[in-house]
């Protein structure tokens, strides 16, 4: 089964990956920190599975918007393979986001909790926890990661038809401030 992952290892082809480790302390806020211990305790063994899991996306598209949004010039973007045999489970991060959701309106997130945890993934935003993985390639360097601004910049400034646009952007600055 094909799968994809953003990871800040420098990873070979060919390379049986596991997880780098819990990802906990690695989150972004407090919200996202309750709604993981949330979604941990709602599992006997929930705390472990979470901890020790190596986390990939069914398909690009997610590894592509995790990359956009967390990478900042540390994340890979990988291609690997995995065995079915090695999926511990499958969850849904919508789920994942009413969890948090559910903490910051101050209601009892146990109902997506327990729903997280029915292996009753949606098709379009699943979040593989499985054993290993060998990677196939590396799809995007760290390297290639742009903020928002030099996205657009690039988008305007290689698109010909945004060619004056980008000219008269240009033109607003002082040569001083360049």
């Amino acid at each position: 089964m094909i799968v994809y992952r953003t990871d800040t290892r420098e990873l070979e082809p060919g390379e049986e990956i596991i997880s780098p480790g819990d990802h906990r302390d690695e989150l972004p806020n407090e919200e996202t920190v309750a709604a993981e211990d949330a979604i941990r305790a709602g599992q006997p063994n929930g705390e472990r599975i979470r901890a020790t899991s190596l986390y990939v996306y069914p398909n690009f598209e997610l590894a592509k918007i995790d990359w956009t949004y967390r990478s900042k010039g540390k994340r890979h973007v990988y291609k690997l393979r995995i065995d079915a045999t090695d999926i511990i489970h499958a969850g849904d991060l919508q789920t994942y986001n009413q969890v948090i959701t559910d903490l910051r309106a101050a209601r009892d997130p146990a109902t997506n909790v327990a729903k997280y945890w029915k292996d009753e993934p949606s098709e379009r935003y699943t979040e593989y926890l499985v054993r290993k993985a060998v990677v196939i390639e590396r799809l995007k360097q760290a390297s290639e990661w742009k903020t928002p601004m030099q996205r657009a910049v690039a988008k305007h400034r290689d698109d010909p038809r945004d060619t004056e646009f980008y000219e008269s952007v240009l033109k607003n600055f002082d040569d001083d401030r360049l």
